[in-house]
């Protein structure tokens, strides 16, 4: 067993064997590390799985108890992927529907905005303005664009196309006009 380890628990570390740097709280914590190495495992089962993944947090029972390879993923409450890296995952869902954290609401902040996916995927929405350059108002521009004299056709086929706004040139001849 490697030197600056900490096992507390039945089989806690059982397979450790040049994994340095580890901290096992708990029953079956860090049970198949082997060479991993710095990684937190507070609870039983916690990061069962993992061997060589290194810098991993595993804190609840069965806590990133999946992860076997991957590193620097923190697993509060939820029990990860194998060999994903670099990933934060707080609980599973449905168990808990609501989250609260302080400090963030009503706190102004220059860039994107945070958007929640259906699968509870925290990103920001994408923008083209990134591979554009020169961006500014379009001011008498849309006046090129108005002199087309744009209209919105009001469709009453059956399975009809949405609304869409369209200039008159655009118009299929077929349709009334």
């Amino acid at each position: 067993m490697a030197t600056s380890t900490t096992a507390n628990g039945v089989n806690a570390l059982y397979s450790n064997t040049t994994g340095d740097g580890n901290v096992a709280n708990g029953g079956f914590a860090l049970f198949t590390n082997t060479t991993g190495t710095n990684n937190l495992a507070e609870g039983f089962d916690a990061l069962f799985h993992n061997t060589t993944g290194n810098g991993n947090i595993g804190i609840g029972h069965s806590a990133g108890g999946n992860l076997t390879t991957g590193s620097n993923n923190i697993n509060i409450g939820n029990r990860g992927v194998a060999a994903e890296s670099g990933t934060i995952r707080i609980d599973t869902s449905p168990t808990h529907t609501r989250t609260f954290i302080a400090g963030i609401s009503g706190v102004a902040v220059n860039g994107s905005q945070v958007v929640v996916s259906a699968d509870c995927k925290l990103g920001v929405t994408a923008s083209s303005a990134r591979f554009k350059e020169a961006i500014k108002p379009i001011d008498k521009v849309s006046e090129v664009i108005l002199a087309l004299k744009p209209v919105i056709p009001s469709i009453t086929r059956r399975n009809s196309i949405p609304r869409v706004f369209r200039s008159l040139a655009s118009w299929p001849k077929t349709w009334k006009r």
